[in-house]
């Protein structure tokens, strides 16, 4: 399939949006543009790629490898944050009294009377 190459401009902050994404999933925006025309043009990628060179599976496992350990970097960077600012608050206060252990010392939770005040009347025969 003959290829014919566009120019176009977008906004900073789509390119940006794009950018992370093709980081994450390990590809290039090229890439990431034949797929987006493709899907908007309801076109098989694969068929439209068939004469790019493919990247090797050690080449592609090791972008998503990257794209991985960079997330993870991320996370970890996130947890320690909320780990200093859970140290850096106020501890929950205790309860006042120990709750008991054994259930049987509890006294009985039953009601002293029946409460049927919302019970519809029942018609007389």
């Amino acid at each position: 399939m003959a290829k014919k190459g566009v120019a176009f401009r977008i906004p900073e902050e789509w390119y940006a949006e794009i950018q992370q994404i093709c980081e994450r999933r390990g590809i290039s925006v090229s890439d990431f543009l034949i797929e987006a025309t493709a899907k908007a043009l309801r076109k098989n990628v694969h068929a439209a790629n068939r004469d790019s060179l493919p990247l090797s599976n050690q080449e592609t496992t090791q972008k998503r490898l990257t794209a991985v350990e960079e997330s993870l970097l991320v996370l970890t960077q996130r947890l320690t944050k909320m780990e200093q600012q859970a140290a850096s608050s106020k501890p929950f206060p205790q309860p006042l009294a120990s709750a008991p252990t054994n259930w049987d010392d509890l006294p009985d939770d039953e009601p002293d009377e029946v409460l049927i005040d919302f019970l519809e009347p029942e018609p007389y025969t």
